[in-house]
């Protein structure tokens, strides 16, 4: 996809064990997409991972593409070098045929992305009210209190397909299974 195809992407990626693994996009006809292989540690609830999508309002969208643009206001941040063990908070907007981009530390966020940053994480709690395909993992007693076993949960409309050693099946439409790939309704 190009980039003006994506005019506003957010990722808060690495870290400390646990590694985070979460990016946010938003696609031309307003709609959101967010993905999260593990959302340490901002982003709650910290059981599910998958992928969420919604439509976002004009307003919503407005308000985003306005504190892109005072990013641009201030001055660039230092760029002194960040430690790998913080990670790295990220966005890319396309703003009037004009790439914006920066990346920081999540533990310094400089001052003039703070107000972006927050509003991005609202955007991504509400995107997470419409889940396409998640898996939810719970502990649970079997046969009385003597085993325990794990619950695999799917909030989302669409199957939570697993891949093990083979290729991901990526043509578009409804997923196809074969033995090696069981799903989580």
């Amino acid at each position: 996809m190009a980039v003006q195809q994506i005019p506003f992407l957010y990722s808060y990626t690495g870290g400390m064990t646990p590694e985070t693994l979460e990016v946010f996009w938003l696609r031309v006809d307003g709609v959101a997409d967010y993905v999260t292989g593990n959302s340490w540690p901002q982003q709650p609830p910290f059981d599910e991972i998958g992928h969420y999508r919604s439509a976002l309002s004009t307003e919503d969208r407005q308000a985003l593409f306005r504190l892109v643009q005072e990013t641009q206001r201030e001055s660039p941040p230092d760029a002194t070098a960040r430690s790998l063990d913080a990670g790295m908070e990220f966005f890319r907007a396309c703003l009037d045929e004009k790439i914006i981009e920066a990346a920081w530390s999540p533990s310094r966020s400089p001052a003039q992305y703070q107000l972006l940053s927050r509003q991005t994480r609202r955007l991504i709690a509400r995107t997470r009210n419409t889940p396409l395909r998640t898996l939810r993992v719970s502990f649970v007693s079997l046969k009385g209190d003597d085993q325990v076993g794990l619950m695999l949960q799917n909030r989302g409309r669409e199957p939570f397909v697993f891949y093990d050693a083979q290729q991901a099946d990526e043509t578009p439409g409804p997923p196809r299974y074969s033995r090696t790939s069981p799903c989580c309704r």
